[in-house]
């Protein structure tokens, strides 16, 4: 397990659909899928931490701007559970994208108490815009 404070200061914080990335001071990136902190790798010798995360933020930018659909269904899942169980709830949504009322059964019937707060609206949303991102997936690669 690896600290944040161990690494100097984060400079930049990258919030994926499942994961999150921090880039500190001293070159190290560190991954959090839900578990904690790891060390994913250092930024490329030769390279300062600053221009890695100016290619990373540009990147974002363009994919930001090509994939609204992808960034609507991400901005939900964000918004529905904490990133701890992002995964699962990814993979429900997933599985069950034409089917909302046996996602919120499969989100309700989990034991845990992770989705106790989603509704069936929350459903309804995350399976149409999970369907709109693979929709603008499919026209970005016949447009290629």
């Amino acid at each position: 397990m690896a600290k944040l404070s161990a690494h100097g200061v984060e400079l930049f914080r990258e919030d994926l659909l499942t994961k999150r990335y921090a880039y500190m001071s001293d070159g190290v990136v560190l991954v959090n899928r839900g578990d904690g902190w790891k060390k994913h790798g250092k930024v490329k010798t030769g390279m300062t931490p600053e221009a890695a995360i100016n290619i990373i933020k540009d990147r974002a930018a363009e994919f930001d701007h090509t994939h609204p659909a992808w960034i609507a269904y991400r901005s939900a899942v964000h918004a529905v559970v904490p990133l701890e169980s992002r995964w699962h709830l990814c993979e429900a949504v997933k599985t069950l994208q034409n089917d909302p009322d046996g996602l919120y059964a499969e989100l309700t019937d989990d034991f845990s108490g992770r989705f106790h707060h989603v509704t069936v609206n929350d459903c309804i949303e995350l399976c149409k815009l999970r369907a709109a991102a693979n929709d603008e997936g499919r026209a970005l690669k016949l447009s290629a």
